[in-house]
């Protein structure tokens, strides 16, 4: 169960989900005030997005989809934000259309089913199905169920997946709005999945010590290693006798190894051969293969990838992209990080801070990052170590969540005095001033800006010296509030999001106020703003969609 399909639409039109999709056409135009940053327009006419490869979603008993859009409807036929196989009467499939300014139409088979929108205005869909129980949702809420009692899909039209478009080739009903962050996953989302996809993470930093938030990691690696030969990437890992352990690999196979009957096969083995265990992929989309077994001894044992033919004999190109090796029976998503030990061994000790998120913001490292070992959250948080160190997010220079916003990080404040944990160059920082005793959103125009409660500033004194969760919720229209440990603390006069540049400790590529006085974990920007019980149950848990569409949810220890 996994996301097949995710379409950022951000200014970047592949497919992020798991399936092997052709893309045919794109967008003759971007919304730079997309809800992820840039997002899809389309103008009513030709210039679609189109991804053909139907087949792969013909979906019928359990699946679902979910997706931003800002419809900008005019006239009087139906516009189509997407379809797959023509959801209409001749030839059914499933898909969403935009029948007025105030409403949209989900189409299942033979069914139609109303979701009230509103026009000009960011609106998430969601669908989902479990048998014949379907249930809609708009902005992570559901809005009605129902229980399936018409014709079911046929899929007989050849046009497979169209963006923006009906019948794609023929440019019939085309779509006129914006669109992005689309997804079909081949399961039935639950309603937690879809409240939080809903929610619009759009950069996620662990900032840990080994990107994976689970104290029962073995050790994990980025591999990215293509080869047609009989062994390749040979690495070691350390088992204890009686204990289980979970091994999870990520890669794919080429086209020419599928027809040939070659796979990928890792092992781990006893290096005299004397026991082994094989996770298998026959894949040409990149997929992951788990297994789960008991450590016969305590040993070190190899982990090698083959291009498997037949015993001794390669085939052709097979790719093995991460492995991970988990203590107890449960696979969780992995996501890497430059603290993994295997990287300076396999020379991809990069300098980059992953984004979690998916939408592949991530951060060139500057400087040495130290570790606190004493997180609330994952294994460990990032230490400024001296005022040279930073983190800079790429590909952030389009900013359509600018007016409203939500930032989240864990913290630990030891010494603030003119420091930053955070900020946007020539933006927005949350920060105290020198000499100040309070805490202060800076707007950038060198006047204070203090969250205040009942017109008393929020002191930082009760805070120093220990961790805590703070949250900026930030609206440009109305307010900015301050969250410490899931309460609001305080307001401020809000501020939209203007620099093009993040980064985690300062607000410049200078020396000027880093992050030297304090630990940060868990750095999350939301392109929506978070409720006050999102703030409390993100306060409680820690909770992400990782790019295989699994929910990562880690309880927190009060």
């Amino acid at each position: 169960m996994s996301l097949q399909v995710w379409l950022p639409l951000n200014g970047d039109i592949r497919n992020q989900g798991l399936s092997n999709i052709t893309m045919l056409g794109s967008p003759n135009a971007w919304d730079s005030a997309g809800k992820m940053g840039k997002c899809a327009l389309f103008n009513g006419n030709v210039g679609n997005v189109i991804y053909y490869n139907a087949t792969d979603f013909n979906y019928i008993d359990n699946f679902s989809w979910a997706v931003w859009v800002k419809t900008k409807y005019t006239g009087t036929a139906a516009q189509y934000i997407f379809t797959n196989g023509r959801a209409d009467a001749g030839a059914f499939g499933y898909g969403l259309q935009c029948s007025s300014s105030t409403s949209c139409t989900v189409r299942f088979g033979s069914s139609a089913y109303s979701i009230p929108v509103t026009g000009g205005e960011w609106t998430h869909l969601a669908f989902t199905k479990s048998g014949n129980n379907i249930k809609l949702y708009k902005n992570g809420a559901q809005v009605s169920e129902h229980t399936f009692s018409g014709t079911m899909p046929t899929y007989t039209d050849g046009n497979g997946l169209g963006i923006g478009c009906f019948h794609c080739t023929g440019n019939i009903y085309a779509y006129y709005g914006s669109v992005c962050d689309f997804r079909i996953y081949n399961h039935c989302l639950s309603a937690k999945e879809v409240k939080e996809i809903s929610k619009g993470l759009v950069l996620h930093y662990k900032l840990d010590n080994n990107g994976i938030g689970n104290p029962n990691l073995i050790n994990n690696s980025y591999v990215n290693t293509t080869a047609s030969a009989y062994g390749f990437g040979t690495r070691t890992v350390t088992l204890t006798q009686g204990k289980t352990y979970t091994f999870t690999v990520n890669g794919h196979i080429s086209d020419v190894a599928a027809s040939e009957g070659t796979r990928l096969k890792t092992y781990i083995y006893k290096t005299d051969w004397s026991w082994s265990m094989i996770a298998d992929i026959s894949s040409t989309s990149d997929t992951n293969a788990t297994i789960t077994f008991t450590a016969p001894s305590t040993n070190i044992f190899m982990i090698t990838s083959y291009s498997f033919k037949a015993q001794s004999t390669a085939g052709s190109n097979v790719t093995a992209n991460w492995y991970k090796m988990e203590e107890g029976t449960k696979a969780t998503p992995w996501c890497p990080s430059t603290s993994d030990p295997m990287y300076t061994n396999l020379g991809f000790n990069n300098n980059i801070e992953y984004d979690c998120s998916g939408y592949g913001y991530d951060g060139t490292i500057t400087g040495t990052i130290g570790m606190d070992i004493t997180s609330p959250r994952y294994s460990g948080a990032s230490i400024m170590t001296n005022n040279q160190t930073y983190i800079q997010a790429k590909g952030m220079n389009t900013l359509g969540f600018a007016t409203k916003y939500t930032i989240s990080w864990w913290s630990k404040i030891d010494n603030m005095d003119g420091k930053m944990a955070w900020g946007y160059y020539d933006g927005n920082h949350l920060n105290i001033y020198p000499g100040s005793d309070h805490f202060h959103l800076n707007t950038g125009d060198g006047h204070s800006n203090p969250f205040v409660k009942n017109g008393v500033p929020i002191s930082v004194t009760p805070y120093q010296g220990a961790w805590h969760h703070y949250v900026l919720v930030c609206d440009y229209y109305t307010t900015a509030t301050l969250y410490i440990d899931g309460v609001a603390v305080g307001t401020a006069t809000p501020k939209r999001i203007e620099g093009s540049r993040l980064f985690i400790s300062g607000w410049n590529t200078t020396t000027d106020y880093k992050w030297t006085g304090g630990s940060i974990t868990d750095f999350r920007l939301y392109g929506t703003l978070l409720s006050a019980d999102d703030v409390k149950e993100l306060y409680r848990t820690s909770a992400s969609i990782a790019n295989n569409g699994t929910m990562l949810a880690y309880e927190f220890k009060e």
